[in-house]
């Protein structure tokens, strides 16, 4: 068992105990990533894993500064469900990426929903231990979502819920 202690707001902890991860018997291959400090990072892309696990400063800067189109089409190029989920996000056309790709520096906005696409892909695939059982979840209707994971990347409350949703799963709120 492995224990970890979560700390709300209003100065009080609970730890949580949970059996460590295991691969069974005709499971897909776990998750081909890299450790980074407490945080497993699905992404080979240097720039994407420190937008995932930098500190928030970093961030925020790196967002204010404007991701780079490039880098956002390398990072989509193997993970077709972090695409979609940006363009439901943007609420852009499937045509209109390849003009995304080609700017030098997205504006704010889109930055910030790239972003938090990564961080809820990289999230996810902690979550369920497999890519595969990630981009299921996130294309599948969840009844605590009232939909698909996938069509909440519009609005930042979207993220932010199905963020909390993937936070509840882990720590066995619900399933």
């Amino acid at each position: 068992m492995t224990a970890t202690t979560i700390h709300d707001g209003n100065g009080k902890s609970r730890i949580i105990r949970r059996k460590p991860k295991r691969t069974y018997a005709g499971q897909t291959a776990p998750i081909n990533a890299s450790r980074d400090g407490e945080c497993t990072v699905v992404f080979s892309d240097p720039r994407a894993v420190k937008l995932v696990t930098g500190s928030i400063n970093d961030r925020i800067l790196t967002i204010r500064q404007g991701l780079s189109g490039e880098m956002v089409k390398e990072v989509v190029s193997d993970k077709p469900v972090i695409r979609k989920m940006f363009i439901h996000g943007l609420q852009i056309d499937k045509s209109n990426t390849s003009r995304l790709y080609r700017r030098k520096h997205l504006d704010e906005h889109q930055s910030e929903v790239i972003s938090d696409a990564f961080k809820i892909y990289n999230r996810a695939c902690q979550v369920f231990e497999t890519e595969k059982l990630a981009n299921d979840w996130l294309q599948a209707d969840v009844p605590a979502l009232r939909g698909r994971p996938i069509d909440l990347m519009d609005t930042a409350e979207g993220r932010r819920w199905v963020m909390d949703t993937l936070e509840r799963i882990e720590t066995g709120d619900f399933s």
